[in-house]
């Protein structure tokens, strides 16, 4: 259903507000006669301007409305100069080969801002409104009648009622009209009043000590703020402006005063602080939002008693009253002294910097303010994790900003540091086995070619391998901690961008170490239609500690799969083995194979609408060649996207179990009486098909013949040994294991690929599941 769309009060005065300007005055726009924006014109007489582009939202949800109640993207423009600025003969676009939309003939005075709406509704109003909107990648520019480029702004950033400044930087602090400082920020959220008689309270995005009989963890309060008892009836909530009935409240009666908590997730919505936000309606018509951008893990964000505008709170405050709130959270501290590792070094100085009081830890907590206070550079003559937050009067702390310095550790890998919060919480998840809920982190990577450090919620991973001393963890990158996304050229193949990563030892850790990866990278050689995860081999320290050889390496998640194929990851879908019947597909897929026959054509092609056959096809040759012994639930896993082609394909998944015996070559993909795994059975059928067949046997030379021969495997294994070798030495002392106990693994492996004569053992295997005939096997195998 469409909204209805209509300007409350408290809008109206925030808007005033913020086109109020930040120089001496508000602008005055007067509407002229504009020229018909073309082509550039070849002659280009420069001209010197003051005008820079100053501040921009590329996706506006719920922090600004224009005249049309619409909350529409903008563009800040502001006179650095010491004098007025015309703007005649000014314009504003987003093509390089335009000129774009013509700014009015006026004048804007030294020190003030014009706020402009990317509305695309062109209009020289008392709101200006360009001919253009915005989206992330584009770049906004300025320009004289010529066509020289007066400024640009490249839309690196589209979160949500997130603003990006002039230098690159992304804030939640927005000032549409108005100078980029906090005081700026601060007087606009003083003078935004809201009305009633029902509004949200109280926010809170990921709620870690609280939770509702369907374990949400979100939660919205929205309180009666009139005089009188107030009907709930008729009052809905939501995350998008556009579908005001997602959460219908009940037929209920709130006291004056009272307060009404809501859970989110289940059958509603659920929210984030990535980019999300609340929406409160009345029969379908907007009056009241918050955008959630930045709110803090374990915090919340609402109004407090007798004060106008939004307060950020370090603990949430369920069916209480609000108090102690922060207008913003404080920015982080910055190291001035370079990170990472250091050789032939006695001892270190380093030195920060911040806006507020910087308190600090050496051991990996959290700081606070009971930590010690930075008063000056602090020497270090041992490897160590330095956090530190920062601490204004006006503010909540800022998140902990994590610092690494690893001293004559003689690393030849890359590393990477996890550092908890709560040191104690860890050591309790990882030494009694839980698999329990995630806790605040930060992951810093080094290498010589670059660094990340973010902030992260961190889960144990894995189920066998729980009993294991050497543990696997899961990452999750939230808005909660900091940045929704990890943005690092982490494998070398440009940069990309992750929601979820792991810090996996696996299985193998103690035998050759990458057996694992060794048929990961095989797979990924060998094929692009099957999904396999992507890894670096790193060391590993926790809290300033070594703990040993880890791969960083990608979630087989919908995360996962939704920035692969550049998709929405709700329209993503990842589902384990086995699979339930109740599920398309099963219906579509197994359950078609299981009671159709597969050997007709028309079958088989109404299955190939569902069923990326190559991408199975493909998986049975590298699992069937790897010959993977652990295929048990979980290790076999489907994805699909409805934004792509609504196909399912398979996932690589655990292959520590690689690589053992020559026995299960194929057999364990193949081999009758193998009905109790699903993908067994529904390749047994497939091979029925003629086309499936020839094309399976088909790619199974091609694979035997080139990234599996014998001479590729044994290759790889001999690049992996010698990239970790210089590292695991001191591996297996922590394991109290000898190199040697190494070296003989990794020729065992060796020896059993040429010992065994692993390509003649695979034709022969699968000679054995599916009976080759003479002619396929002189066509395929020689």
């Amino acid at each position: 259903m469409k909204v209805k769309k209509r300007l409350s009060a408290a809008i109206l005065l925030l808007t005033a507000a913020l086109l109020a300007g930040c120089g001496r005055a508000a602008v005055e726009v007067r509407p002229s006669p504009l020229p018909e924006a073309g082509p550039i014109a070849t002659q280009r007489p420069i001209k010197e301007y003051t005008l820079k582009i100053n501040e921009v939202m590329v996706k506006n949800r719920a922090s600004l409305r224009d005249e049309d109640g619409d909350f529409s993207d903008w563009i800040e423009l502001v006179n650095t100069g010491a004098a007025a600025q015309s703007l005649a003969g000014v314009y504003l676009g987003d093509r390089a080969d335009k000129l774009g939309w013509a700014l009015p003939e006026t004048e804007l005075g030294a020190g003030d801002c014009l706020l402009i709406f990317a509305s695309g509704k062109d209009r020289h109003t008392a709101q200006l409104h360009t001919d253009f909107s915005l989206s992330k990648g584009e770049t906004v520019y300025l320009k004289d009648e010529f066509g020289n480029v007066i400024d640009a702004l490249e839309c690196t950033s589209d979160r949500g009622d997130c603003a990006l400044l002039a230098d690159g930087s992304v804030t939640a602090l927005p000032t549409p009209g108005a100078a980029n400082t906090v005081a700026a920020y601060i007087a606009a959220q003083e003078r935004l009043s809201a009305e009633g008689p029902l509004l949200i309270n109280e926010v809170c995005t990921y709620n870690t000590d609280r939770y509702a009989e369907n374990g949400s963890l979100d939660w919205i309060e929205l309180k009666n703020t009139s005089a009188e008892a107030l009907s709930l009836s008729g009052y809905s909530l939501s995350d998008e402006l556009d579908m005001p009935y997602k959460l219908c409240l009940p037929d209920r009666t709130l006291r004056p005063g009272a307060l009404y908590l809501i859970y989110c997730g289940g059958d509603s919505f659920e929210l984030s602080s990535d980019s999300d936000r609340v929406y409160l309606f009345k029969d379908g018509e907007l009056c009241d939002c918050v955008p959630l951008a930045d709110l803090p893990y374990g915090g919340s964000k609402g109004r407090e008693e007798g004060q106008n505008g939004w307060f950020f709170f370090s603990e949430s405050s369920p069916d209480r009253e609000n108090y102690g709130g922060k207008r913003y959270v404080a920015e982080a501290p910055v190291c001035l002294t370079r990170e990472g590792a250091y050789e032939d070094t006695e001892a270190l100085s380093i030195e920060l910097t911040g806006t507020g009081r910087i308190f600090y830890t050496t051991d990996g907590s959290l700081p606070t303010e009971r930590s010690t206070e930075y008063t000056g550079p602090v020497t270090i003559t041992r490897t160590t994790a330095l956090r530190a937050v920062n601490i204004e009067p006006d503010s909540l702390p800022s998140r902990a900003a994590s610092f690494n310095f690893f001293l004559n550790e003689g690393h030849v890998l890359p590393i990477a540091a996890l550092n908890f919060d709560e040191t104690n919480a860890f050591e309790r998840i990882w030494h009694n086995g839980w698999k329990v809920d995630e806790i605040s982190a930060n992951l810093s990577f080094y290498e010589p070619e670059g660094s990340f450090s973010i902030n992260c919620g961190m889960k144990l991973n894995g189920e066998t391998s729980l009993v294991l001393p050497k543990k696997n963890m899961s990452l999750r990158f939230r808005g909660a901690y900091g940045e929704p996304t990890l943005k690092y050229d982490l494998y070398k193949e440009g940069v990309a961008e992750f929601r979820n990563i792991l810090l996996r030892a696996g299985q193998d850790y103690y035998n050759t170490v990458f057996r694992n990866e060794l048929c990961q990278e095989l797979c990924l050689k060998f094929s692009d239609s099957v999904i396999s995860q992507r890894s670096r081999f790193c060391n590993l320290y926790m809290n300033g500690r070594y703990i040993g050889v880890y791969t960083i390496k990608e979630k087989t998640n919908e995360a996962m799969y939704a920035l692969m194929t550049d998709t929405d990851i709700e329209n993503c879908s990842v589902i384990e083995a086995n699979v339930w019947t109740n599920t398309e597909l099963y219906r579509d897929v197994f359950g078609f194979c299981k009671h159709n026959d597969m050997s007709d054509s028309a079958n088989y092609a109404e299955l190939c609408r569902h069923l990326d056959v190559d991408s199975l096809i493909d998986w049975l040759v590298a699992e069937g060649i790897c010959a993977n012994e652990d295929l048990t639930s979980g290790n076999v896993r489907y994805v699909m996207s409805t934004e792509t082609d609504g196909r399912w394909r398979v996932m690589h998944y655990d292959l520590d179990a690689s690589f053992k015996s020559p026995e299960l070559i194929f057999k364990n993909v193949i081999a009758p009486g193998r009905s109790y795994q699903q993908v067994t059975e529904l390749s047994r059928t497939l091979l029925q098909n003629a086309d499936f067949r020839a094309r399976f046997l088909e790619r199974t030379a091609e694979a035997l013949n080139g990234v599996f021969s014998e001479e590729s495997i044994l290759r790889e294994i001999d690049e992996l040994a010698a990239e970790i070798e210089p590292e695991i030495e001191r591996d297996f002392e922590l394991q109290g294991l000898s190199m040697s106990r190494w070296y003989d693994h990794v020729e065992k492996l060796k020896q059993m690929i040429t010992d065994s004569s692993w390509t003649q053992r695979a034709i022969e295997n699968i000679d054995f599941c599916i009976d080759l005939t003479d002619e396929e096997r002189a066509q395929y195998f020689g």
